[in-house]
């Protein structure tokens, strides 16, 4: 899992969407992957709240933090309830909340 999401997700799409190098069709082309690719994730999850086994693995970290940039890229979820929903469940991790916590410190932090 964790491979598919590092190439299939973060290579193939993020990276592309985030380079600022990346031609305008790059990123055009980048974008036209989150449908498949969110389909199937929200397929492999199913019903289940954890992508493998059953508890939150390093796995699902990773998505969480990855869907967190779906969204400040707009990308409407909704289109994928299943992603959606678990996106909102581990939002109120606690161990979720203050990793980004600590994250938005670390920003504020380097802005002033």
């Amino acid at each position: 899992m964790l491979n598919y999401l590092s190439t299939e997700l973060h290579k193939r799409i993020f990276y592309n969407v985030f380079n600022p190098t990346a031609a305008e069709p790059t990123k055009a082309a980048a974008r036209a992957l989150f449908e498949p690719t969110f389909d199937h994730l929200s397929n492999r999850l199913g019903g289940s709240d954890y992508l493998v086994g059953n508890s939150f693995t390093v796995a699902d970290a990773y998505l969480v933090t990855m869907l967190n940039w779906a969204v400040f890229l707009k990308v409407d979820l909704a289109k994928w309830p299943t992603l959606a929903a678990y996106h909102q469940k581990h939002l109120k991790r606690p161990s979720v909340v203050q990793a980004m916590g600590v994250e938005m410190a670390e920003r504020q932090r380097r802005a002033a």
